[in-house]
């Protein structure tokens, strides 16, 4: 068996919940409480200290990355152009 090295893992951990992030974004959700004020906030919830902080960095910087571009390109347009503002937190 061959085994994966821990950089490959640590992509793997930063890329999925990135795009888990944008897909939901851009999906079609009905304007609803925050979005009526033009603003959605999402948690984005990573270790941030300890053994996997360089992981939860990643992590980090993948959802600002995202919400960046979303946000560049007119907010999430089902929700009438909302803006993206993340939350963070340390797990």
């Amino acid at each position: 068996m061959k085994s994966t090295g821990p950089a490959l893992r640590r992509a793997a951990v930063s890329l999925v919940p990135a795009a888990a992030f944008a897909a939901f974004a851009i999906s079609g959700l009905s304007p609803t409480g925050a979005a009526a004020q033009g603003t959605v906030r999402i948690a984005v919830i990573s270790p941030l200290s300890g053994a996997f902080a360089v992981s939860g960095q990643d992590l980090v910087s993948g959802a600002k990355l995202a919400a960046e571009e979303i946000n560049a390109a007119g907010g999430i347009k089902s929700m009438g152009g909302a803006k993206v503002e993340l939350v963070i937190g340390d797990a």
